[in-house]
């Protein structure tokens, strides 16, 4: 009996100390996966704001047209990045 209660003791500690490494593992995936995702959403918003910027010839014009394209893709329920394409698009066309 107490080779019995050894051995179940021993397998229960190798399987909480298996579940302790894959909840070790998946936290760092998940801090992986927000540190991503945040470098991903900077990355986009210095596109959309450079992308502005090259149509834009002051502070105060800059400001106005991303404040224009937060409410365009507000109201039409678009991506940001998209309704920023499409303002400088339209900006260069415009000027042609």
């Amino acid at each position: 009996m107490a080779t019995i209660d050894a051995y179940v003791n021993l397998n229960t500690s190798k399987a909480e100390k298996a579940v302790n490494k894959l909840g070790t593992a998946l936290k760092a995936l998940a801090g992986a996966a927000v540190v991503k995702g945040t470098l991903d959403l900077a990355n986009n918003f210095q596109t959309l704001s450079n992308r502005l910027r090259s149509v834009t010839t002051s502070t105060e014009e800059y400001n106005k047209a991303l404040q224009n394209v937060k409410t365009l893709a507000d109201s039409s329920r678009s991506s940001l990045t998209a309704t920023a394409d499409l303002y400088a698009s339209l900006t260069i066309a415009s000027e042609d």
